[in-house]
């Protein structure tokens, strides 16, 4: 549980920062995932957009199709209720202004943009809960913790330039 809570708020915390947005049309492709294009309005509902960002964006997709490849699904069910309990509504200050930010860049009304980022966020969020519990155990101790934070960051980072180099991530 404490850990699912880290990645939440570390998943979070990716997504509050990173306000430097980069002038783009929301349709404009700014990279490929598996030969599909990633547009600069998938990469905005989930952050600000950056260079950093996509590649974050692009990190989390890495992980989640690693986790599809293990088997790990989510149903539309199990993010309904994950989202109702965790995300029941547009509250908290600190987020609001970026949700406003967002929904002011994707020419949407932030009660929308919030309503769709909460379903993309939590189905990722999930998924990559899932995967780092199968993948890693639990940390028991602070240093075990800090330790499993530098190898769980090492892993996403290792998988990303694997994707890279097999040419499943091309960020234009």
């Amino acid at each position: 549980m404490i850990r699912s809570i880290i990645v939440t708020a570390a998943c979070l915390g990716l997504l509050l920062t990173g306000c430097n947005d980069t002038p783009a049309e929301m349709d404009d492709a700014v990279a490929e995932f598996q030969g599909k294009l990633v547009k600069a309005e998938d990469v905005a509902y989930q952050y600000s957009l950056s260079e950093e960002n996509i590649a974050d964006y692009l990190k989390e997709a890495a992980v989640v199709s690693e986790a599809r490849s293990l088997g790990i699904e989510v149903s539309e069910e199990e993010v309904k209720d994950h989202r109702d309990k965790m995300y029941p509504g547009l509250a908290e200050e600190s987020e609001t202004a970026f949700f406003e930010k967002q929904a002011d860049v994707l020419n949407i009304e932030p009660e929308e943009y919030y309503d769709d980022w909460a379903d993309k966020f939590v189905e990722r969020n999930m998924y990559m809960q899932l995967y780092v519990q199968e993948k890693f155990a639990n940390p028991q101790t602070e240093e075990e913790f800090d330790q499993w934070s530098e190898k769980l960051e090492a892993h996403i980072n290792e998988l990303f330039a694997d994707y890279k180099a097999a040419g499943d991530i091309v960020i234009y």
